[in-house]
């Protein structure tokens, strides 16, 4: 066991060493399992989501670089968490486009609830993964250094595609594995006006 840490925290220390000043050439993390539909959800309801360490890079950019995500306070979020390498996870974006499309934008486009979109694979692939499938969302990838674990430690996702429901306090409402059934499709929605109800 102390072989295999200390072979951890060399491979850490390489990584952080080889990435540069302004962005990150992070390794990719460990895929997470792609269970069946219907398997068990080992996200937690009611559980809170904040300071989750990702990767992001601006339009244009091709350095990533490390941040903190927190669901907007006040409003609520809905999270996809995906892998490149899962097929599955191509089923769902039809989903998210009809979801996307629920929503009414105000004036300035805004729309009343947050879209997000968390890779759990090599950041370069999870980037051309969404813009292939044109997911709608913002993007970010979790941090394999520091960050793979604290992700799975602050909200225990275990599987992909994984879609997760935020209120504005940044609590679980609802997690769900797997593609939607139509039905299911308009309960999440219903669920989502639903928060925006009550604010």
């Amino acid at each position: 066991m102390k072989t295999f840490h200390a072979q951890l925290i060399g491979l850490a220390a390489v990584a952080f060493a080889l990435q540069g000043l302004t962005g990150v050439s992070a390794p990719q993390a460990s895929k997470p399992v792609e269970l069946a539909e219907g398997e068990v959800n080992f996200v937690t309801v009611g559980s809170s989501v904040a300071d989750v360490p990702v990767l992001r890079r601006a339009d244009g950019d091709s350095d990533w670089a490390r941040q903190r995500w927190t669901p907007a306070p006040g409003k609520p979020t809905l999270l996809l968490v995906f892998s490149s390498h899962c097929p599955s996870c191509q089923q769902v974006v039809a989903s998210w486009r009809e979801m996307r499309a629920a929503f009414a934008a105000d004036e300035t486009g805004a729309l009343p609830v947050e879209l997000q979109l968390l890779g759990m694979s090599a950041p370069d692939d999870v980037a051309s993964f969404v813009a292939e499938n044109a997911f709608p969302g913002e993007l970010a990838v979790a941090d394999p250094l520091g960050g793979d674990d604290a992700v799975r430690a602050l909200v225990r996702f275990d599987a992909v595609p994984q879609t997760v429901l935020i209120d504005g306090a940044g609590r679980v409402v609802r997690s769900r594995v797997g593609a939607f059934e139509p039905d299911e499709l308009l309960s999440w929605i219903g669920s989502v006006h639903e928060l925006l109800d009550a604010r």
